[in-house]
């Protein structure tokens, strides 16, 4: 069985959301939150970004269309509906409809499938340019390198980037610290 370390927010009535969650850990997610209504989503979406939210249409506070608007635009969600798709109109492109009743092993292979465009799309979205006070200090940060460790500019630049991917910090963040404890 696989396992996913990925947070997943299920936002629906508690009977169903219930359900959700132990197929869903089944299928190997273990980071899972339950909101039974749309308030509670709320409060939860103030603090945290979760990988993905899963929720139905028809909430006991409200419909999802009024909880939709304070989902972050970078977090992916399936929305569980029937028949009913009028209210799909203007419904921003992070939003994937999911047709009910679904299969439990449909459901896992969508969210799976949901993670991994986000991921891709996440990856594929051109990163603004470096600022001159950015490129200014990688010059710095490698000329350092440079100096101390007898290397090249470009064995420079791929440490710079090894250290950035090892440490989880962008390239210019790891040439801050390098440049602090000159």
């Amino acid at each position: 069985m696989k396992s996913f370390t990925k947070r997943i927010v299920i936002v629906a009535k508690e009977p169903l959301a219930k359900k959700l969650r132990i197929r869903l850990q089944e299928a190997g997610f273990f980071e899972i939150e339950l909101c039974s209504t749309g308030g509670e989503a709320l409060r939860f979406l103030d603090t945290y970004t979760p990988d993905l939210l899963l929720m139905t249409y028809l909430l006991s506070d409200m419909l999802a269309v009024d909880l939709l608007h304070a989902v972050p635009p970078r977090c992916p969600v399936l929305l569980l509906v029937t028949r009913d798709l009028s209210f799909t109109k203007n419904l921003s492109e992070n939003v994937l409809l999911v047709p009910t009743p679904i299969g439990g092993l449909k459901l896992v292979r969508i969210i799976e499938l949901a993670l991994q465009m986000h991921k891709q799309q996440q990856m594929s979205k051109p990163s603004e340019p470096r600022s001159q006070e950015e490129q200014e200090l990688l010059i710095r940060a490698k000329k350092l390198l440079m100096q101390q460790q007898g290397i090249s500019e470009r064995a420079a630049h791929s440490r710079l980037q090894h250290m950035s991917m090892q440490g989880h910090k962008k390239v210019t963040e790891v040439a801050k610290l390098i440049l602090e404890l000159e």
